[in-house]
Formats: structure tokens, sequence, C-alpha cells
């Protein structure tokens, strides 16, 4: 296993990621339990290993992969332009799920053992791993982008005109209240545990909201950039994917905003 700490240290160093792979649009990140950080983009997976980036193709048919999720230790979930897959990174073999053929996924969070929740361009489902079966969860809020989870039973996704509240007890939607952000599109969420707050990512920049304050600020508005995907990493920097790059606050400082990797 490598350390995140050697990943990063190598990676703001090298300062090279999307120019690797011919001006690749990057959707999404996610960093594994091994501290591999993954990138997620047109027809294949991008990940950093400590010393280089190496990209990792995916069958014919298979474009613009919108986001990934670790299924076992070798398969991951995959959520391309149309529907749903696993792919073996052992075997490099791509099976599609019937079930979610029809789906635009943009987000998959677990919200169970067996059971994953999944962000769409036409709402919420939930996929049922044993069966494979899906069933909707809640169709009237769309589109529907990143999912994060602050406590046990609360789910905040970020939506076309806002921040959605899913409470899985009591089974209700809710809006959470940010006048700043109104009638704005939120693409991106990551949930500080240690801060207490909310990185935003929308259509006109990066946002903090504090769950103890209950305020929002705009953190950098990113030279009117939006913000497509979030990734808080295991040694609190903050990966933002915009329509420009990558870019990042290293180690938590948010006085520091780098930009190190151009599309």
């Amino acid at each position: 296993a490598i350390q995140p700490s050697m990943v990063y240290a190598s990676f703001a160093y090298e300062k090279e990621f999307v120019r690797l792979h011919d001006h690749a649009m990057t959707y999404a990140f996610f960093q594994d339990d091994l501290g591999f950080v993954w990138g997620c983009s047109d027809n294949f997976l991008l990940r950093y290993d400590g010393s280089q980036m190496n990209s990792i193709s995916i069958e014919d048919g298979v474009k613009d992969i919108y986001y990934a999720n670790r299924k076992s230790d070798f398969e991951y979930y995959l959520a391309p332009h149309q529907g749903l897959g696993i792919f073996n990174q052992k075997t490099y073999d791509y099976r599609a799920i019937p079930s979610c053929a029809s789906l635009n996924i943009r987000f998959i969070e677990r919200i169970e053992k067996n059971i994953l929740m999944l962000s769409t361009s036409t709402g919420l489902y939930l996929y049922n791993e044993e069966s494979e079966d899906i069933s909707s969860l809640y169709e009237e809020f769309f589109p529907c982008f990143q999912i994060v989870k602050p406590d046990a039973s609360h789910y905040y996704i970020s939506m076309r005109s806002g921040v959605c509240i899913y409470d899985k007890d009591k089974k209700e939607f809710s809006w959470l209240s940010i006048p700043e952000l109104e009638k704005t599109q939120v693409f991106a969420l990551v949930y500080d545990k240690k801060k207490e707050f909310l990185w935003i990512g929308a259509e006109n920049g990066l946002y903090q909201y504090s769950f103890q304050t209950k305020k929002t600020k705009q953190i950098h508005s990113l030279n009117g950039q939006s913000v497509k995907c979030l990734l808080l990493a295991s040694d609190d920097s903050l990966w933002i994917g915009t329509e420009n790059g990558v870019y990042l606050f290293p180690y938590g400082n948010e006085n520091q905003l780098e930009h190190f990797m151009n599309t």
C-alpha cells in the first residue's frame, strides 16, 4: 500500500494528470482504500500510483465515465454515459447491468450492505446488488449529482436548483436553506467531518456551508468556472474538478489555491 501523503507530494511535484491523456475531461475523482487516486474520464479510468498516472482503457462503446465506485478488491462499478456496469481490473472485462441500461448515472453511494443509491439525470434510484434490480426512490427532484452522508440517517444531494436532504429513517425529502445558492446549479458536495461543513461546488465557484452557524460563504469564484466534482482526500487535500482542469487546496489550506492541471 502506498501512503497518501507520498501520492500528493509526488503529484504536486509532477503537475501532470489530464495533459498526459490527450486533454480528456475528468468527470469525477475517488480515492480507494490503498490511497490511490482515480479519475473518471472520457472512455478510460486514470489511476495515480504515487509516481505516474496510468490510463485503463474500457471496451469500445463505454464512453464518458461519469463515476466509479469500488465493488470488491478488483471490481468497480462504472457509470458511463448510459447505464451501469462492472469492470474487472484483473481481466479488463466489462459487464453491463441490464436493469440500469436506461439510466444516466452521475453518482453512486452505498447506503446499506447490498444497496446502492444511484443519482441520475431523472432522480434517485436504489440498486440491489443481489438481484440487480432497481427501484425509484424519488423522481420529482432532477437531475441529481453528488451525494454525501454527514450522519447515519441523512443524505445530502446536489441538484440543479440547490441541495436536497433525504432522511433515510423518515423517508422524507427537504431542501437545505442556502439563500446564496437559490436557483443555482450545484454539481458537487463533500462533507468535512473535522470542521463540520460542506464543500459545495456550484456553477459559479466553490462554497462552504457551516453546520454550526448555518451560514454559507464563497471561497473562490474560480474565474466563473463551474465546479463539476470534488474529493476530500485522506490527507485533507481538496481536489476540485472544473471545466478548465483541476485545482487543489493542499492539506486543507483555504488560502492557497493551486491550479496545477489544465485540460
